[in-house]
């Protein structure tokens, strides 16, 4: 997502996550900056399943859109990072989203392993949680 690709001489070379981005906040222009928590909102009343895993909030918006439509008490939060061995520059689209939440205010703060071989102990913590 973070690799430049060009498709043919005909276009420009980009970035995927700088695309996405960039629909990203043309979906919110027109649908209110509130469009993916309410989206996802939706899916989980739609839902039947017992945990619905969100994988990638990254503005205050979206999690207090979600506390407030399904309370605190039925979302676990966990805060991601992993041990890079390259620093990963993000163009300003893409670095607009970063760094907006307080991993201080999550239920579980967890660092991956550069080779991701910590991940059962992810797991582990999250279950402890969902248990108790």
């Amino acid at each position: 997502k973070n690799i430049k690709q060009n498709f043919n001489s005909n276009y420009n070379e980009f970035v995927q996550r700088t695309l996405l981005c960039d629909y990203s906040d043309l979906l919110q222009k027109h649908f209110g900056k509130d469009c993916w928590a309410k989206a996802m909102s939706y899916a989980i009343e739609q839902s039947k399943e017992k945990y619905i895993f969100v994988d990638d909030l990254r503005r205050p918006i979206e999690l207090d859109y979600l506390i407030k439509e399904h309370g605190k008490e039925n979302i676990l939060t966990v805060y991601l990072t992993k041990e890079d061995t390259e620093e990963v520059v993000l163009s300003d689209s893409s670095s607009a989203y970063e760094g907006q939440l307080d991993p201080n205010t999550f239920d579980i703060q967890f660092k991956f392993t550069s080779d991701w071989n910590n991940t059962d102990e992810l797991i582990t913590l999250i279950n402890t949680k969902l248990v108790h």
